[in-house]
């Protein structure tokens, strides 16, 4: 069985799409073709060994809908063409037509994982000619496809104002499981370096520095709940907000227990939540939530607004915050609440969430089902 992933930009800025097609592709023999912007492939590098990049043309179609040239697609076309399963990660771009017209040609089955791109949110900004190709491509694309994959209950529910076919079928992406063996010392590391007290509590803000991601929101919220013995983590690459906005919002809000970490990866990310004692995202829409499952996995407990679609599946969990609204008071109040709870009550409440994750997000559940749906498609 040989199974081809077509996303876009699969570059290590691109996030949590990067993770979920990489976990997709070790369930079987997978090829990964990735329609890039090649600006973005120079300065970054690609995010998955071995994919095969189609550079997008840099006119108007490359930028505005990731076209490429014939020419750039000759080696992707090989490698698609002996496919037994394309799977399509995101909608709205030229790779739809592309797969459209291989899978029509050479009759190979596909399936369609939107990555949130079917969410009303998506549809509030540029909505008149998104609607339009939607209507025009997008359904019947979706229509014909052997699944629809979402990473959760409430992003399939949450499409269904477009599309709610009987091909819709919910896999909660998996997570590598922080070890939180070394808890104790990561703690100890992480509060010397920043010159935080054993006794003052930290909450993290991990993700990039996006306006979708709410961190002026986090920031804010923050602030207004004036705790001197509480910090705040925010952590990750700049985007469309820099670390000097944050800095001048910290100070115009008067508060300096604020510590902007910048991006970090791996072991040390891990010990910036092993050395936290809450998780928060206020983001605007998270049809999964990476650094969410990361942080559950870790055993912290999460404050996390409504457009955090994990919200749905903790919310009878008792293992966080799951705020009503996106009002700032509503994100202050829990802070507050948090920041007044005992050490052993926040570790019983990271603790639910944390076995809720190993339980639900761990790989060999993922790929039992990916296979079981890959077996079903092709018999």
């Amino acid at each position: 069985m040989k199974i081809v992933h077509v996303g876009l930009d699969l570059v290590p800025s691109s996030g949590g799409t990067v993770a979920s097609i990489r976990d997709f592709s070790h369930v079987a023999e997978s090829t990964i073709i990735s329609f890039t912007d090649p600006d973005k492939l120079k300065s970054e590098g690609s995010a998955i060994l071995n994919t095969i990049h189609v550079k997008i043309s840099s006119g108007f179609l490359g930028l505005a809908f990731a076209w490429a040239p014939e020419f750039n697609r000759r080696k992707a076309l090989e490698a698609i063409n002996d496919a037994d399963l394309i799977v399509c990660h995101t909608l709205l771009r030229y790779h739809v037509h592309w797969i459209k017209a291989i899978a029509r040609k050479k009759n190979i089955p596909y399936w369609v994982v939107p990555h949130g791109c079917i969410d009303p949110y998506v549809f509030s900004y540029r909505s008149l000619v998104k609607k339009i190709w939607f209507n025009l491509f997008g359904r019947p694309f979706l229509k014909h496809a052997d699944r629809v994959i979402f990473a959760t209950e409430k992003e399939k529910s949450r499409a269904g104002q477009y599309y709610s076919g009987n091909n819709c079928r919910v896999i909660h992406w998996p997570v590598q499981a922080v070890d939180i063996s070394h808890r104790v010392r990561a703690r100890e590391k992480i509060r010397r370096r920043h010159g935080i007290s054993a006794d003052d509590k930290i909450i993290v803000q991990l993700g990039r520095l996006h306006s979708s991601k709410g961190v002026i929101e986090v920031i804010t919220a923050f602030a207004k709940a004036r705790l001197p013995s509480v910090h705040l983590f925010v952590i990750g690459p700049e985007e469309t907000i820099s670390h000097k906005v944050c800095n001048e919002l910290a100070k115009s809000l008067e508060i300096n227990n604020i510590h902007l970490i910048g991006p970090i990866f791996g072991d040390e990310k891990n010990d910036y939540l092993l050395a936290s004692d809450v998780y928060i995202s206020l983001s605007h829409k998270e049809n999964f939530g990476y650094t969410t499952a990361e942080a559950l996995s870790a055993g912290l407990p999460v404050i996390l607004s409504p457009g955090n679609y994990l919200c749905d599946d903790l919310k009878l969990l008792e293992c966080g915050w799951m705020l009503r609204d996106n009002l700032p008071e509503t994100a202050t109040s829990a802070i507050i609440e948090f920041s007044a709870m005992s050490i052993d009550k926040l570790n019983e409440m990271g603790q639910r969430g944390r076995c809720w994750a190993l339980a639900n997000l761990n790989y060999e559940k993922f790929a039992e089902r990916v296979r079981l749906a890959a077996v079903e498609t092709l018999k």
